[in-house]
């Protein structure tokens, strides 16, 4: 066989890639790329004999890099990068003003944003100003137009602080003045067709490690003295108290050696006006526009930050203190005695509309209570389907039950109507939808024995627990509405009482007109108004009553929205008692709690997740994430003492996590839609919820 073959095509190696090499020249810090890879050509052909002969025409190159500003022997320059920052610039600025030595600071355009004032003095104290790009990212590994748009962003920002611009670079991660691969170049290059000069280093202290002390950074500086003339520290990226503490001794051991302190611009033989000089008029004019919107931007960010901050905090401060109350509440409601003679006649209300799934086995619940002579008032409120029909044929001969009807006016309108009709003092509501245990009854009524007491809240609980989503809402029950109620409970500030399981005082309702038809939430609206004449509000965990949760996400986020609009209506009716001392604590604690942590902290529900996803990008998720997860972990702990207190199994609490990233978006829109409306002053319907009759037997 011949080598090459008498076939080869001789056209596929007339190319020569180019090398990736790098090859450095000169003596110097300061580089600057003087060719780049370059493709290669040579003409190959074959001979008449049949040999084949090559020519070369262009040889392949590499990359060419020059190493200058060699600087007279005994000058060393003062490097600093990262920064600026709040916690270290300023003390290393005093020591560099204390001791007459100018320095060169190689600004990271976020904190230069965050920080102005810091960039600023910088300048104005005499000191050099180097880009070192926006976000501190590896330039080697973004795409051109991302290098562009850091630069660019760095450049106006310090146009905008100090009036001047800059040709000094500084790549992050690259800092070192003897590249030797294509990606520690590339930056290099990039910048240079921008402009800019890159600075590099051949002293590095290191003094970004975590274990670097001022001694080892004096040491390690000193140790490399020999190596070249520009020293790399950072003044901000971490912790720097270390490198305040070092900077004193490294200025005064290389002075008393003889060395001299230089910025960076003399070992170009320039001077800071040529490597920083103003930009041109419509320069100025872009930065300053440019630098006020960065400076909005970084206002707003910095807000959204000390929202983030202010919800997390709530919120961690209401779980603790929420806890320790409700906790304190379970042992009073153990240590309370009741009178067992005491059993007044009962009167059970129930509003009903469309219920003909659900409402036979709710009254059939309430006749199965261990509490006699009940008088059951069931008012179909015009019903479309056949409630009525059903409730005849299942109750009419039933002496205990009154079935009355009247034309469609809402559930507040039924309730009174019902109310106009029962016989006795004491009422227990109840909704269509909910089927009362056998003891909820006697525990709800035995609480009036106390003539202070104006009305009873029981334990309402999820009953149709078979979907993710009636489980997030009974963690809701648990953890939320029925933890919040012994808190309140204990000093006597619970804002509602629910119209699913409930009892009241007939002569109170009465006096007040009755169920309001002001807001969708009445219960609410009826709760507050009875606390206002300064009777007390108690919750039962006895009085157990399983309700039909919502079983879509449409239908859920309609209740939701009843709820949340209603019961702003409801504390707006009520805003004159709040803070107010003479309502004790249903002005000082029940109708803030509702302002502070219903409305005030929902608020600031969608900023906190704003300033979690910038921080996220930012870079710095790390802090971000610590935070939110020992956020959670306190949710985690408050929920286990929530179903520790119900004496239920918390297993539910496997999926708190995904319920609250639910739930989160949920309140956003149910708040936003609420307060939507509310600034409209727009009419609201109570928007019935279709049943399905998927609560098991209590």
């Amino acid at each position: 066989a011949t080598y090459p073959a008498k076939d080869f095509n001789a056209e596929t190696i007339k190319l020569l890639d180019p090398q990736q090499m790098v090859n450095e020249y000169g003596q110097g810090e300061i580089i600057r790329v003087t060719e780049t890879p370059r493709e290669g050509k040579r003409n190959v052909w074959k001979t008449p004999d049949g040999d084949f002969a090559e020519k070369y025409e262009v040889l392949p190159t590499y990359y060419v890099v020059e190493a200058r500003g060699k600087p007279k022997s005994g000058q060393l320059a003062l490097t600093f990068d990262d920064g600026p920052s709040s916690d270290f610039t300023p003390g290393i600025l005093d020591v560099l003003k204390a001791k007459h030595v100018p320095a060169t600071f190689f600004v990271v355009g976020a904190n230069a944003e965050a920080y102005p004032d810091l960039v600023k003095r910088i300048y104005d104290e005499g000191h050099e100003i180097g880009n070192h790009t926006y976000s501190h990212p590896n330039i080697a590994l973004t795409s051109l137009e991302r290098t562009r748009l850091e630069l660019d962003s760095t450049q106006r920002l310090i146009e905008h602080a100090t009036g001047a611009s800059t040709i000094l670079f500084r790549p992050p991660y690259n800092a070192d003045s003897e590249p030797t691969t294509a990606a520690e170049i590339l930056p290099v290059l990039r910048a240079q067709q921008m402009g800019y000069i890159t600075i590099g280093e051949r002293i590095d202290p290191r003094d970004w490690a975590k274990d670097a002390t001022a001694d080892s950074i004096f040491d390690e500086v000193v140790a490399e003295k020999d190596n070249g003339n520009i020293v790399l520290l950072h003044d901000a990226g971490g912790n720097r108290e270390a490198t305040i503490q070092a900077l004193p001794r490294i200025i005064d051991y290389f002075r008393k050696k003889g060395y001299t302190f230089v910025p960076v611009s003399a070992m170009l033989g320039k001077t800071r006006a040529e490597v920083m000089p103003p930009p041109a008029a419509s320069e100025k004019r872009w930065a300053d526009l440019e630098g006020e919107a960065f400076s909005f931007k970084s206002a707003f960010q910095s807000l959204v930050g000390l929202l983030f901050l202010v919800a997390i905090w709530m919120t961690v401060a209401r779980s603790v203190v929420f806890g320790v109350l409700a906790v304190l509440q379970k042992r009073k409601a153990a240590r309370r005695v009741f009178d067992p003679t005491y059993r007044p006649s009962v009167t059970v209300v129930l509003a009903a509309y469309n219920e003909e799934k659900v409402i036979r086995r709710t009254v059939e619940s309430i006749l199965s209570s261990d509490y006699e002579g009940l008088e059951v008032v069931v008012v179909d409120d015009g019903s479309k389907d056949r409630t009525l029909e059903v409730l005849r044929e299942t109750f009419a001969g039933n002496p205990q039950v009154k079935i009355l009807t009247q034309p469609n006016g809402g559930k507040s309108s039924a309730l009174n109507h019902a109310i106009g009709h029962a016989t006795h003092e004491i009422l227990v509501a109840v909704d269509a939808d909910t089927l009362f245990a056998k003891n909820t009854i006697s525990d709800l009524v035995r609480h009036f024995h106390d003539t202070n007491v104006g009305a009873v809240s029981g334990n309402a609980k999820v009953g149709n627990r078979q979907r993710w989503i009636t489980k997030f809402q009974s963690i809701e029950y648990v953890y939320g509405f029925n933890l919040d109620r012994r808190a309140l409970d204990l000093v006597n500030a619970i804002t509602v009482v629910p119209g699913a399981v409930g009892a009241w005082r007939k002569s109170l309702i009465i006096g007040l007109g009755g169920f309001g038809h002001e807001t969708l939430a009445e219960d609410t609206d009826l709760t507050l108004a009875i606390r206002r004449l300064g009777y007390e509000i108690r919750y039962e965990e006895k009085a157990i009553a399983y309700t039909e949760a919502p079983e879509d996400v449409r239908s859920l986020a309609k209740q939701r929205f009843r709820w949340a609009y209603g019961t702003l209506q409801a504390a707006w009716k009520h805003r004159d008692a709040t803070f107010n001392p003479k309502y004790g604590s249903l002005g000082m604690v029940a109708l803030p709690s509702i302002w502070i942590f219903q409305v005030a902290l929902a608020a600031l529900s969608p900023f906190a997740d704003v300033a979690m996803m910038i921080t996220l990008f930012s870079g710095a998720w790390q802090i971000v994430l610590g935070y939110y997860f020992a956020f959670f972990f306190v949710e985690l702990l408050a929920g286990f003492l929530a179903y520790w207190l119900e004496g239920d199994r918390p297993t539910d609490l496997l999926l708190l996590f995904p319920q609250r990233l639910f739930y989160r978006q949920l309140m956003h829109y149910v708040l936003l839609k609420s307060i939507t409306y509310a600034i409209r002053g727009q009419v609201v319907g109570w928007g019935k919820l279709e049943r399905r009759a998927t609560v098991p037997g209590a």
